[in-house]
């Protein structure tokens, strides 16, 4: 069998899927295109999100300062994200392929301000740098809140674990790319890396089915079982019952559409939810984990290592290595069970870090830097950006991704302006700070992920 080309769909609203290809029409051939495409959208989506944590590291260290306002240059990034993830609230009106084709264009003119900024100098190279900087934060903002919901609904039973996981893979390869790129301590071509992947996206976008509960908001019962029947491959009995719960869950809701995150905030039926959300996001950057991926570089130079651009380089194969675990233990072991391990493993893995470092043993300082990178790969780094998407109702999830992307996006911008000024003033003790607050968060998370439990969410 053999796959037809996709057809064009016809001009129309900016509300639907206007100027993308249909998908292809049904058979089993364009069935496995289809998922190959969501497995290669998930991953891309996410390798731009590492494009942006890892792209600074080597520029950004005590040996190298050619790049000016380097802490303000990295926290750009966050709060680019944090605008994004606001953006993209607007999902509920919009298709979301047509909010992700925005992050995309958003993506390549990110690459064109970072290519004028490396390419001048003084005051023009400083804002162009400042604009891309958050322009490629905002790319991932959105990818990053709108990405995970529209594969949850438009991934077959049989590659969900699988797309999780290549989400998740995408972030390291992204780091290990941004590092490998700068390993010489220069640009190395670092600012086409974005529009490479928007390139790859813009391709494979298309094959993407829309959302099931955007069709059936748009177009009624009949046009959402049709659309399941063809893109998910469902019978018509489970599309039916697919369906049917689909606008279970929408009839929920107490207005005429989903909830604002506003409304999310005031709703007392779902605040311990919420909560359970912020506590994990927050808890991914007080473990001090993306610190690391912002400044290892410059936490080795001041360690003393004689070549810390090499470690930085390990400590992101590392990450890779660890990142295909993710989606089979999440699928083995229980939440609580999973966290309390990583968040363990995080605070001794620091103390060791510490010890290390106290001791005058610098060319030792890595490996427990790696095996923290480890348990948070594992751990809250992998579990963070699906909690929001099984803890809460359909008519809910976009606005708790909304604000618990936010609210990840404004911490990770707030640790990413702070750890320079922290690592020069507390030097090795810095890592006993993080060990105790990799500690506190997993106390304080086990608090809300057992209520959670005893409520039906832990799996």
């Amino acid at each position: 069998q053999t796959c037809a080309p996709p057809t064009m769909s016809p001009l129309g609203s900016a509300f639907g899927e206007p100027l993308l290809p249909r998908a292809p029409p049904p058979g089993e051939c364009s069935r496995r295109l289809r998922q190959a495409a969501i497995l290669a959208f998930g991953t891309l989506s996410t390798v731009q999100l590492g494009l942006g944590v890892g792209s600074l590291n080597n520029l950004c260290s005590d040996a190298s300062s050619s790049l000016p306002w380097c802490p303000v240059l990295v926290a750009a990034f966050g709060l680019g994200g944090l605008l994004g993830s606001v953006l993209s609230a607007r999902c509920d009106r919009l298709a979301r392929k047509a909010v992700l084709l925005l992050s995309l264009l958003l993506l390549l003119a990110s690459s064109l301000l970072l290519a004028g900024g490396f390419f001048t100098s003084g005051l023009p190279s400083g804002l162009l740098l400042l604009a891309g900087r958050g322009l490629l934060g905002a790319a991932s903002g959105i990818a990053t809140a709108v990405t995970p919901l529209h594969l949850a609904e438009v991934s077959p039973a049989e590659i969900r674990s699988v797309a999780s996981a290549a989400q998740s893979a995408g972030v390291a390869i992204g780091i290990l790319l941004a590092q490998l790129a700068t390993l010489g301590g220069r640009e190395g071509g670092v600012y086409l890396l974005p529009a490479l992947c928007a390139a790859l996206e813009l391709t494979v976008l298309p094959l993407l089915p829309e959302s099931p509960t955007h069709v059936l908001r748009r177009s009624g019962s009949a046009a959402a079982l049709s659309h399941l029947m063809t893109h998910l491959h469902l019978s018509r009995a489970g599309a039916a019952a697919h369906t049917e719960a689909l606008r279970s869950e929408l009839a929920e809701q107490s207005g005429e559409g989903p909830f604002s995150p506003r409304e999310l905030l005031s709703a007392r039926s779902l605040r311990r939810e919420l909560l359970l959300a912020a506590a994990v996001a927050l808890s991914a950057q007080l473990c001090g984990c993306d610190c690391l991926f912002y400044y290892s570089t410059l936490v080795f130079t001041r360690s003393g290592l004689s070549h810390p651009r090499a470690a930085t380089a390990c400590l992101g194969v590392v990450n890779l290595a660890a990142a295909p675990l993710a989606g089979p233990l999440r699928s083995r072991v229980p939440r609580r069970t999973l966290l309390l391990l990583t968040w363990a493993g995080m605070s001794a893995s620091y103390a060791a870090a510490a010890v290390a470092a106290m001791a005058g043993g610098k060319s030792l300082l890595a490996a427990p830097l790696a095996c923290a990178l480890v348990c948070y790969a594992l751990g809250p780094g992998s579990l963070g950006g699906f909690l929001a998407a099984s803890l809460f109702p359909m008519y809910a999830k976009d606005a708790a991704m909304t604000l618990t992307v936010a609210l990840n996006w404004a911490a990770t911008s707030a640790t990413a302006l702070a750890f320079p000024a922290l690592h020069g003033l507390l030097g090795a003790h810095t890592f006993l700070a993080l060990a105790a607050l990799s500690a506190l968060s997993g106390a304080a998370g086990d608090r809300f992920v057992t209520g959670s439990a005893k409520s039906g969410g832990e799996t």
